[in-house]
């Protein structure tokens, strides 16, 4: 992740009085290049050049503006009270945040300036109040004004009924009858103006910007929890990490369907995208065919007539580069930001003298379904016959032999007292697969020492056996010892709870002194400057204690999580089907890592094993008495 502080380190800043700004237009076409792109969740992009000035696209608008305004921040809320916020604050972010502030101020400001401005109504302020009501006051500025801005976006696009309807069901929790008394209607029309709204707000989470921080940073934080039923996902139990690896997973699913979508339409209408037009061809003006490309078919033409008079593939690249003949790459280019030459690679020539498109043979699929196309042929079918034989007879043999057995243990399998990765070999009557050092180890013996495989695979099984047995046994003591458990897991979280409690007391005594250090300055018994140097070291103590705290609600959670049917060991080994022979996909879904210890001794290590570091050592053990302690 790169951070502000290391974007402002790429660019050249332009000066604070330029004559003026570019154009969108203008940048786009200029030489200079690109440092830093993103894309973003309402389908808008910021793109940052070497020059300072950034482009910011979102909601069909886009602005440009220079890097160097970027400085402190005020953020203005509703309540009156103004909030800034120093540049120094924003180095340490991920690089886009304080550039999106700026970008959405700016058309913000536009947009007002052509249709007015929206103005929070008091309703609007207590609802956005008591949806924040609870965050701790701990928060830094950044996070409570993101927190602040999606609430406000999310009202901003209801209407003043929907508004006053929501907040008095929400969080004045009058049933509907009640709060239709209350805002004097019927209580059918109440329900259809607050599904209408519910609605709204959905509907626009999905094309907010930064959505998801909504999610993280307001309501997660608040015990907001969420289920999404076709997924069978619900926040109550995962962490803030496995709520954003989720809404990750999303966000690739909706990009796939979307391309998958694309890809469908496309082909049922008979219609081409430009990643279809290859290199000697263009489309059609009603995209359902290709046409020849007058200069890149030249170049083909070209192509295959030097290589069948001889010359070799690297010389054919050579000599279009001296020829200044544009490649592929940037004559297919969309956007050409970079004047760089980009030389002819020989993949590039190999790749145009195997297709069967230049004879006019062109084949699209999806799925199982082909699509014939009419092409105009470049070369003739003689000569690209003539430059296949060609290639078949100077393709260099294959140098990799065929592995009698396949190793198992790639990657897997390490000698304990060196740390080294040992190798599959084949013993020297060749009668069984061995793992060593590679060829070039000799000992005192003269020989390198080995292992052999069926010994560490039978190892390997008895390892998954008991692992098996251990977390049946656990199972039993999670239903029918709940005392137990609940004995174990609050001496585990102990610490935790008081560690928790120990940070709590140091934020309100920061909190008490940031504001005993604020009443000396009204009272003129401190300057400014003696303020500002305090609340940078409040910020930077702050940020320490925010950082221990969330390492300890990790582990609370990690330890509830290790005491439940959901622990990840628990789930992995409670009901595998072990084979009586092992594959590799067996060995990667089950075993992290083996150590070998002086070959002779096998040390398995399974996946998810430190889940196991929780629970008592007579919970684990093979022993003779189960959860009730009666005999087994």
């Amino acid at each position: 992740m790169m951070t502000f502080k290391e974007l402002k380190k790429l660019v050249d800043l332009p000066a604070y009085k330029e004559a003026r700004v570019p154009t969108v237009k203008a940048l786009e076409e200029s030489d200079v290049p690109v440092v830093a792109e993103k894309i973003l969740e309402n389908h808008g992009s910021i793109s940052v050049y070497q020059n300072g000035y950034v482009i910011y696209r979102a909601h069909k608008r886009v602005t440009v503006f220079s890097l160097r305004n970027c400085v402190h921040y005020k953020y203005d809320a509703l309540e009156g009270a103004g909030h800034h916020i120093k540049e120094e604050e924003f180095d340490e972010y991920e690089w886009h945040i304080r550039l999106v502030l700026e970008g959405e101020d700016r058309i913000f400001m536009n947009y007002e300036i052509i249709q007015g401005k929206w103005m929070p109504s008091r309703e609007d302020r207590e609802y956005r109040e008591e949806i924040l009501e609870g965050v701790d006051e701990a928060v830094s500025t950044l996070e409570r004004m993101i927190s602040e801005e999606r609430v406000e976006e999310l009202l901003s696009t209801l209407t003043d009924l929907q508004r006053k309807v929501v907040h008095t069901h929400l969080f004045h929790g009058l049933s509907f009858t009640e709060a239709a008394k209350h805002l004097g209607m019927t209580r059918q029309n109440l329900t259809g103006i607050y599904n209408a709204a519910i609605y709204k707000i959905f509907r626009c989470g999905r094309t907010l910007p930064f959505a998801i921080e909504a999610l993280q940073r307001t309501f997660y934080p608040l015990g907001i929890q969420f289920a999404v039923v076709e997924d069978d996902f619900c926040s109550a139990d995962k962490t803030a990490e496995e709520v954003a690896e989720y809404f990750n997973g999303k966000t690739i699913d909706k990009i796939r369907s979307e391309f998958i979508t694309n890809r469908q339409n496309h082909f049922e209408e008979g219609t081409l995208t430009h990643r279809q037009a290859k290199y000697g061809y263009a489309l059609s003006e009603d995209r359902r065919n290709l046409v020849l490309n007058p200069e890149s078919a030249q170049v083909v033409k070209l192509i295959f007539q030097m290589y069948l008079e001889d010359m070799k593939i690297p010389e054919i690249a050579r000599a279009l580069d001296a020829q200044g003949v544009p490649s592929p790459q940037i004559q297919m280019a969309k956007k050409k930001r970079s004047r760089a030459k980009i030389k002819w690679p020989d993949s590039t020539i190999r790749s145009i003298l195997k297709n069967p498109l230049y004879i006019g043979k062109c084949t699209l699929t999806l799925a199982k379904a082909k699509r014939e196309l009419e092409v105009p042929a470049i070369v003739s079918e003689t000569e690209f016959q003539k430059a296949q034989k060609k290639l078949e007879s100077t393709r260099l043999p294959s140098r990799k032999k065929a592995r009698k057995k396949p190793n198992l243990l790639f990657k897997k399998i390490y000698d304990k007292e060196s740390g080294k990765g040992l190798l599959c070999r084949t013993s020297e009557d060749e009668s069984q697969q061995i793992y060593s050092f590679d060829k070039g180890y000799r000992c005192f013996s003269g020989k390198a020492p080995f292992i052999e495989s069926e010994k560490i695979f039978r190892e390997i099984l008895s390892a998954l056996e008991k692992e098996k047995m251990q977390a049946a046994r656990i199972d039993r003591v999670l239903d029918l010892n709940p005392e137990k458990v609940k004995q174990c897991m609050d001496a585990g979280l102990l610490q935790y709870r008081k560690r928790a409690n120990e940070i709590v007391e140091h934020l309100m005594a920061k909190d008490d002194e940031r504001t005993a250090v604020y009443r000396k300055y009204e009272q003129g018994l401190i300057s400014l400057e003696q303020v500002e140097e305090y609340e940078h070291q409040y910020q930077v103590a702050v940020q320490k204690q925010e950082t221990a705290f969330k390492k300890v609600m990790l582990a609370v959670n990690d330890i509830e999580k290790a005491f439940s049917h959901g622990n990840p060991w628990l789930m992995k080994f409670r009901a595998i089907s072990i084979p009586e022979t092992l594959e590799r996909a067996h060995l990667k879904e089950w075993l992290d890592h083996v150590w070998i210890v002086d070959f002779e001794q096998v040390e398995v290590i399974l996946q998810e094993s430190e889940w196991k570091r929780f629970f008592p050592e007579e919970w684990l053990n093979n022993g003779e008495e189960d959860c009730n302690g009666k005999k087994e």
